[in-house]
């Protein structure tokens, strides 16, 4: 549980003279994008300066948002702040990594399991969907801090991380969404933004999932950026974005895909529809996430990769 008075008093321990910078994970989704941006407007708006760090290969998410607030890159000519937003381990920061490690205080605010505490202050609760309804939840402690900018990044979020009010929704979630469209949020624009609107492109690449599911005690897919289909696709149009119309597939219990990058290693995720916890076998690959839902990023081959999964999931049969 977040005591988010607590979360409230420690913020406002940062000095509003210095710089607060916020970021999420590499390979971000909108869960970390919209947090970060949602933030950083709501601390602009109580007297700080804020900003959201954002990989430039992550713009292209951010079309339809404000983005007034968002920087690629922080020139340390000054002391600053640095909060890590839904990333349970400053190393998933990517090129950020960095900035965390100079900055004055650091604060993490996350709904993944931490195994460490790397951070001045930490704020973690695994059973809330998202980070960006932490973010709205934490709204509630600034009377009318919210607008229908806010909201809309909020509910982004929301939707993603949910995959449409789908996975890890509980009543809180439902409540806070409620009031977060209470500002004029388009919800249609959002979900369609979010979750619906496939390239031609896209839905081949779709088509090419499911023409290689493989079957070998768990479904697994393994894709190759050497392949030029997808040299040149994002990490969450592959893995976000068309990987979620195949991993709820009913006949599936345990769905792992696995992109061989063009260095060699190799990005994974896993979800299971059944009782087996894919956080554990993540974390054992260097990652994380959820007992439903994980990921991770390894230099190993790829077989040894599928062979070591398969074993653990045969262990807990």
């Amino acid at each position: 549980m977040i005591d988010y008075k607590i979360l409230k008093q420690k913020l406002e321990l940062l000095e509003k003279s210095t710089v607060v910078l916020i970021a999420g994970h590499k390979n971000a989704d909108y869960d970390s994008i919209t947090s970060c941006i949602a933030l950083a407007n709501i601390l602009t708006k109580i007297g700080y300066t804020a900003y959201a760090l954002i990989e430039e290969s992550d713009m292209d998410k951010t079309d339809w948002l404000d983005t007034s607030l968002i920087i690629n890159d922080y020139a340390e000519e000054q002391t600053f702040n640095f909060i890590l937003l839904d990333s349970p381990r400053k190393e998933r920061l990517g090129i950020f990594e960095a900035f965390f490690d100079k900055a004055q205080n650091t604060i993490l605010i996350d709904h993944h399991e931490i195994q460490k505490c790397e951070a001045t202050y930490t704020f973690v609760d695994e059973h809330i969907s998202s980070t960006a309804e932490i973010i709205a939840t934490l709204s509630k402690e600034y009377p009318k801090i919210l607008d229908k900018t806010i909201a809309t990044l909020l509910y982004a979020g929301i939707v993603s991380d949910t995959n449409s009010f789908y996975r890890r929704v509980t009543s809180n979630t439902m409540s806070i969404a409620s009031m977060l469209m209470k500002y004029d949020v388009d919800s249609t624009f959002v979900v369609k933004n979010v979750c619906k609107n496939m390239t031609l492109r896209e839905a081949t690449i779709l088509s090419h999932m499911f023409n290689n599911l493989e079957y070998d005690t768990f479904h697994y897919i393994i894709l190759d950026r050497k392949d030029e289909i997808f040299t040149y696709v994002p990490y969450n149009t592959l893995f976000k974005k068309c990987a979620s119309y195949i991993y709820d597939l009913k006949d599936l219990d345990i769905f792992g895909l696995f992109l061989i990058e063009l260095d060699g290693s190799i990005s994974g995720l896993l979800r299971s529809n059944c009782t087996i916890d894919v956080d554990e076998i993540a974390k054992e690959l260097g990652g994380g996430g959820h007992k439903k839902a994980a990921g991770f990023e390894i230099e190993i081959g790829i077989e040894p990769l599928i062979n070591k999964i398969k074993t653990y999931i045969k262990d807990r049969l």
